[in-house]
């Protein structure tokens, strides 16, 4: 279930499938990441990405909210310090068999 709206999320009904979406700023263009409710990483691309459009989300079913995504902007931006080497996010990747492989 959801927090509250006051934490910038929005309040759904038990059995709703909100997925979140925020901005982060890298050093090498900006990207757009998708977390579900629980916060797993479910896409990440660069912002304008064609393939990014593909996703199969309904647009009312995703929630603009860059704090949603902040535990992964963290990591990123400690990556391109060179802070750490791998990342320690829980990924719920989408698509066929064969891209959640990928």
């Amino acid at each position: 279930m959801l927090q509250a709206a006051a934490s910038g999320r929005r309040t759904a009904r038990e059995g709703d499938d909100v997925h979140y979406k925020g901005e982060i700023e890298t050093p090498i263009g900006q990207m757009t990441a998708i977390v579900n409710d629980d916060g797993t990483l479910v896409r990440l691309d660069f912002k304008n990405d064609i393939r990014a459009q593909a996703y199969r989300k309904s647009p009312q079913d995703i929630v603009q909210n860059d704090d949603a995504v902040a535990h992964v902007a963290a990591q990123i931006a400690a990556y391109f310090r060179r802070e750490i080497r791998a990342f320690d996010l829980s990924l719920a990747p989408t698509g066929s068999a064969f891209l959640q492989e990928a």
